[in-house]
């Protein structure tokens, strides 16, 4: 039986007469041309004199970037202040303006905010996300994560292992809660859980979950500074008696480079865990290599490697 078109929520698709193929065709290659003949839209630039703590980032439409800071604006132009020159710069050729700290200019560059300044290798320093940024990361190939700031003082994050071979519901996830206050200028807190679900949590042989309660404290600035951190670890209902003592830092020594330190004692074992690596910066992206070693112990060194993917406000 012959089931009416309209019956089933299609339409009979309509036959196109010899020769539309081809205007079609046409059509298709001529719209990109007439697309990009049109000037592109974008929002109005925020155009004003800079305070005397902070310069400008100017990205300009033949591709340029110009750093320095606006003196006088004109209805069409800005004269425009760069090292030793001055120059008249017509807004139309401004594609993007950014105010930056002026201590973020040295040498001439553009010191771009650390893109991982919430976390060492593992641990997390006392700083917290920006309401609405966040970042994808993954370490040691196998664990891929996500943090976001749900506000300026609430951090959610989380994820799961993906070892190849294992059915997922074999794999290790893990959540990390996170709450971080800002005390005073280069002073952060925050107190937060690492919580751990592994393949048959909740049977009788292996009840509960397990992680670590934290607290940390980070002093200094995103481009140099130390955090120190005490966490408890428990398993099921039980919690370690004593805690585990992190101490570790950062110190960016390039304009894409920082030398990152990640040191850890734990209770009842005598050797404390050593690293040391290099953070490899860029804008969005940063990359860690780096190598573990207990301390007192010969060879040994365990490699880490870890990317993490910055988005939002840094």
């Amino acid at each position: 039986m012959r089931v009416p078109w309209h019956r089933i929520g299609f339409r009979r698709i309509p036959r196109f007469p010899r020769g539309a193929p081809a205007v079609l065709g046409l059509a298709l290659f001529l719209s990109p041309v007439q697309a990009q003949e049109r000037e592109p839209s974008r929002a109005p630039l925020d155009l004003s004199v800079p305070g005397a703590d902070e310069l400008q980032v100017l990205g300009l439409a033949n591709g340029s970037t110009l750093i320095g800071r606006i003196v006088e604006i004109g209805p069409d132009s800005i004269r425009f202040a760069s090292g030793e020159m001055e120059l008249t710069i017509p807004v139309a050729d401004i594609r993007e303006m950014r105010k930056v700290p002026a201590d973020s200019v040295r040498g001439g560059s553009f010191w771009f905010p650390n893109p991982n300044r919430t976390r060492l290798f593992f641990a997390p320093t006392g700083r917290a996300l920006p309401r609405g940024s966040g970042y994808l990361a993954d370490h040691l190939l196998f664990f891929p994560g996500f943090a976001y700031g749900l506000t300026d003082h609430i951090t959610i994050g989380g994820g799961m292992s993906v070892f190849p071979g294992v059915s997922w519901d074999e794999q290790i996830a893990f959540a990390t809660p996170k709450f971080g206050w800002r005390l005073r200028e280069n002073l952060d807190v925050a107190v937060g859980a690492l919580l751990v679900a592994f393949p048959g949590n909740g049977d009788s042989g292996n009840p509960g979950g397990a992680g670590v309660l934290f607290s940390t404290l980070t002093t200094g600035s995103p481009d140099a500074s130390v955090t120190a951190g005490v966490g408890y670890g428990y398993a099921g209902d039980g919690l370690a008696e004593k805690p585990m003592v992190m101490l570790g830092g950062e110190r960016r020594i390039a304009r894409r480079i920082s030398l990152v330190t990640e040191n850890w004692v734990f209770p009842g074992v005598d050797r404390p865990l050593i690293s040391l690596g290099v953070r490899f910066l860029g804008e969005r992206l940063s990359v860690d290599l780096a190598a573990v070693h207990p301390l007192g112990e010969d060879g040994g060194l365990i490699p880490l490697l870890g990317f993490v993917f910055a988005f939002g406000e840094r």
